[in-house]
């Protein structure tokens, strides 16, 4: 059986404001900040058009392709990042107090790209210290399951 290969897809640039906005995003900004960056309008709109442009496979490869030189000399990988969350997990069951660690390395995660269509950020800042250590455990605490489904 063939060994699989690895599909490199190069995009090149997006037109016009969507290039803009995929280049706001890989930089770290917010997605509605990155759309005004990008020259999308204000108002109740833009939070529809950011929802739209999140959804776009276009837009979300571009920001990967974007993001990949930076992940890489940063040395986050999927593996590291999880190894890196049970080791802080089993710390915080031991310490009690890594709570803030445990934030911190989601939210390298999060910037890394590797929770695309999972877990925001947002979600785990409003969770108690008790109900984030099962996160970094592997656990999905009843609280985030509430807060997904709202």
């Amino acid at each position: 059986m063939d060994e699989p290969q690895e599909l490199e897809l190069d995009l090149g640039r997006l037109p016009g404001k969507k290039e803009r906005f995929a280049l706001e995003l890989a930089s770290g900004k917010s997605g509605p900040d990155a759309a005004r960056a990008a020259g999308y309008k204000e108002g109740a709109g833009l939070y529809v058009t950011v929802s739209r442009l999140l959804k776009d496979a276009k837009v979300m490869l571009r920001v990967q392709q974007l993001r990949a030189p930076i992940v890489e000399r940063a040395g986050v990988t999927l593996e590291t990042h999880l190894n890196r969350l049970a080791e802080l997990g089993k710390r915080a069951e031991g310490k009690g107090q890594l709570s803030a660690a445990i934030r911190a390395e989601v939210a390298r995660g999060q910037a890394a790209g590797l929770y695309q269509g999972a877990m925001r950020f947002e979600d785990l800042e409003a969770l108690p210290d008790d109900e984030l250590e099962k996160v970094a455990a592997g656990k999905t605490p009843a609280t985030l399951r509430l807060m997904k489904g709202a």
